[in-house]
């Protein structure tokens, strides 16, 4: 979205990227599909798979989140995101066509556009 041109903020709960590879850390835990016959996991984006090897077709919970930890590091995403921020609430405003969003510590932000990824 930066390359298009948009200012963006990702609210997040937890402590960095990965979702459900940053809060399912248990002993075997490991991805089901394997990552090289069916990219899932990867993203399609050439600055971050040229630079990215996996070590086996079903990489452990370790290998995603370094993978994620790559991804952020490579694309810069951490500088647009509010990392530990839980939404709280999102209104929208027809009359001036926008988002009112509110997190738990208190934080409003007004936006054209939300994107709810839960």
């Amino acid at each position: 979205m930066r390359k298009q041109g948009y200012s963006t903020v990702l609210y997040d709960a937890g402590t960095s990227f990965g979702g459900t590879w940053r809060w399912n850390v248990y002993p075997g835990a490991r991805v089901d599909s394997p990552v090289g016959e069916t990219p899932i996991y990867e993203l399609a984006i050439p600055e971050v798979y040229n630079t990215w090897t996996w070590s086996t077709n079903y990489p452990d919970w370790r290998e995603l989140q370094a993978y994620f930890d790559h991804v952020d590091k490579v694309l810069d995403l951490s500088k647009d995101c509010a990392f530990e921020s839980v939404v709280v609430s999102a209104e929208f405003d027809k009359d001036a066509g926008k988002w009112t969003v509110k997190t738990e510590d208190g934080r409003t932000a007004k936006a054209r556009f939300l994107i709810v990824a839960a």
